[in-house]
């Protein structure tokens, strides 16, 4: 059996706390931000747990089993990240939203 391998697009508070809460789980999880300072920021409260891979690569999610978006609560930003995931991702993997406001089937229009 092959272990799950997660990826969380966003190194804010939310994305942080879902990236730890994968990897002391036991998932090998990759931690996504744009920006360096703020992955930076999500690594001081993390605070070290194994199985977890900071980046600033969005390609470093691609060969993941699911991927997790917590990045800002914007359509527009969403809808990027979303069109980068649906053209990067192997097939067959799971893309999640941690939205709390905005409409789900619109991002996952963003998506084939």
């Amino acid at each position: 059996m092959t272990e799950l391998r997660v990826g969380v697009i966003g190194a804010g508070v939310m994305g942080s706390g879902i990236a730890q809460t994968l990897a002391v789980a036991g998932y090998e999880t990759v931690c996504c931000d744009s920006a360096p300072a703020a992955l930076e920021r999500a690594m001081g409260r993390i605070r070290n747990p194994e199985r977890i891979h900071p980046s600033t690569a969005l390609e470093r999610v691609a060969g993941t089993d699911l991927v997790i978006e917590a990045v800002f609560e914007d359509m527009g930003v969403k809808e990027s990240v979303f069109k980068q995931l649906d053209a990067t991702m192997k097939p067959g993997a799971i893309l999640a939203s941690n939205t709390s406001t905005l409409d789900l089937n619109r991002i996952a229009s963003f998506t084939k």
